[in-house]
């Protein structure tokens, strides 16, 4: 089953997880549908701002978000463990 661009779009936006996979996995791999997708959701995102830190266990990942979310403590959330 094929689904439109514009339904997967709802899709994702009321936050079926298959969806968001799907749009993920269209997305990192510059699917022709990918351009569409990202155009119906870009209205919906706000002004939110997301930043995202990887690497390697061990390599002071924790620590390099430290400073940014004592900006302000009430508005971050982290993932993961919180060490304190």
């Amino acid at each position: 089953m094929t689904l439109s661009v514009e339904k997967w779009a709802e899709q994702v936006r009321v936050g079926d997880v298959r969806a968001v996979s799907r749009a993920i996995t269209a997305i990192e791999n510059h699917h022709p549908e990918a351009e569409a997708l990202l155009r119906l959701l870009f209205p919906y995102t706000g002004h939110a701002y997301l930043t995202g830190v990887t690497g390697a266990p061990g390599t002071g990942k924790e620590h390099a978000g430290r400073p940014a979310s004592e900006l302000s403590p009430q508005e971050t959330r982290t993932s993961g463990r919180d060490r304190g």
